[in-house]
């Protein structure tokens, strides 16, 4: 698959998101951008973008004609959402404002993840496809920590917003977090009982299949 723009990005899932989310609660939040068409915030954004991109490929991966990983695409999303704080809250704190912000940019993150996802699935006759359009999101672990009852969304969001007062924000780790959100999906899936249920139907057509194929042998007469 070739290299992500940040137009498609944007244009497929970020405005979209912001849409939905202003038209939901547009009581509570603003944008940071009054451009037309938010052609500042989107600027903003892009340059984010390409410079975390441009600087782990030369510092981390050491081949800047070298192409992303989907997963690092997500995290460099990620900390362009943040860092320009596209949304504004109408009442309350700075914690406040930073968690609206991370909850879209982990949103988005995902929304990005699964298009890949849905991308690779297109290409093998799979089921894998109709899964992800069902969910339309990567699953999440349903585990929680002994000191915590929230979900494993809102404790990362947590966690997120924490790194970031910090100054802690790793791309790198963020692009793990993704990496292995991609693989607990693929697991969820492959225990799902319609897939499974497909795949023992295609194991029994093979077998008969095969049962056809085969010569019947001949029986053997008796002296």
């Amino acid at each position: 698959m070739k290299e992500v723009k940040f137009d498609e990005i944007w244009n497929n899932v970020i405005k979209p998101i912001l849409g939905y989310k202003l038209s939901d609660e547009s009581h509570l939040f603003y944008l940071m951008d009054g451009s037309n068409n938010k052609s500042d915030m989107r600027r903003n954004m892009e340059s984010w973008y390409n410079s975390s991109k441009d600087k782990i490929k030369a510092e981390f991966m050491r081949q800047s004609n070298k192409k992303f990983d989907r997963h690092k695409v997500c995290a460099c999303i990620f900390k362009a959402i943040v860092e320009v704080k596209i949304l504004k809250i109408k009442k309350g704190s700075a914690e406040k404002e930073r968690l609206v912000n991370t909850e879209i940019a982990f949103l988005v993150a995902c929304v990005v993840l699964a298009s890949f996802m849905l991308h690779d699935a297109k290409k093998v006759t799979s089921d894998l496809e109709d899964f992800l359009n069902h969910r339309k999101l990567p699953c999440f672990p349903e585990i929680r920590n002994n000191d915590s009852h929230d979900s494993y969304v809102v404790q990362t969001i947590k966690a997120l917003c924490y790194d970031q007062k910090q100054g802690n924000l790793s791309i790198l780790a963020l692009a793990n977090i993704f990496c292995l959100l991609e693989m607990h999906t693929k697991a969820v899936y492959s225990r799902d009982p319609a897939h499974v249920h497909q795949q023992v139907r295609k194991i029994i057509e093979h077998r008969e299949q095969i049962l056809k194929s085969t010569p019947k042998s001949s029986s053997q007469t008796h002296p």
